[in-house]
């Protein structure tokens, strides 16, 4: 262990530095600290949107603590994911002629038949590969319009930025819509919009861009992940959302 003062190598057990005698054991944070504090800024994004990102930008100063966030935020929307086809696998609804009316069982041993190691792998890197691909656009066109920034902090705020639509897509939107589909509809386009006001605002604040070439900056940049997001979004988070549960009621 380094010590954070002179640079000094340590035991990994030492408490203080043996060449300056500073502390180095307060420098060490728990698995569970680390887990609260992203489990905190995650649901403060969602209740503070505009202020979260300037509280806590300093967080993503380092590659780590952004993957380690990023991998936080793909982990949630996985086991989101897993919970969701665990349920649609249980639920089973079938035709009875004698009511002739449809009836829903609930049907435990169907958990055996899910794929669980497929659904978390496939679902963990598709949440990772789009932060990872929003980061590095926007990363790619700063390095073209000759600014400097920071990686870690551009996939920070790329992870932020993605909450809302995580949070409506996969939680709120399956929910309303087995009541109004048309509004779970609605409920996927608004964490849409806000996750692209999110990414606007902040990666205009980080980047810096001023007078003309902001606007072509963020169009190029936004086109981008308008035609990406609506694939990937489109195919695997709105279909298995919302039509497989609505599948199970209709």
């Amino acid at each position: 262990m380094k010590c954070p003062k002179c640079g000094e190598s340590n035991n990994e057990k030492a408490k203080y530095c043996s060449k300056c005698g500073a502390s180095i054991q307060e420098n060490k944070v728990s698995i569970k600290d680390v887990f609260l504090e992203y489990l905190f800024i995650t649901f403060n994004t969602i209740l503070k949107p505009a202020t979260t990102l300037k509280d806590k930008i300093s967080k993503f100063a380092t590659f780590k603590c952004s993957f380690i966030f990023a991998s936080f935020v793909s982990l949630i929307a996985t086991l989101i994911n897993l919970i969701t086809a665990m349920f649609t696998s249980i639920v089973v609804k079938s035709y009875n002629w004698n009511l002739n009316d449809y009836e829903t069982t609930w049907v435990w041993s169907n958990l055996k038949n899910v794929q669980y190691l497929e659904i978390i792998l496939k679902s963990f890197l598709i949440y990772l590969g789009v932060i990872f691909v929003i980061t590095v656009i926007y990363y790619l066109a700063s390095l073209v319009a000759k600014k400097e920034v920071s990686f870690p902090k551009l996939l920070g705020i790329s992870t932020l930025s993605l909450i809302p639509l995580l949070i409506c897509s996969l939680v709120i939107s399956p929910l309303i819509a087995l009541v109004w589909e048309e509004l779970g509809v609605l409920i996927v386009l608004a964490g849409f919009i806000c996750t692209l006001v999110l990414l606007y605002e902040n990666m205009n604040n980080e980047i810096a861009l001023k007078g003309n070439i902001k606007y072509y900056f963020n169009f190029a940049c936004l086109f981008i992940l308008l035609i990406i997001i609506y694939f990937v979004f489109n195919k695997i988070f709105v279909q298995n959302g919302i039509e497989e549960i609505l599948d199970i009621f209709n």
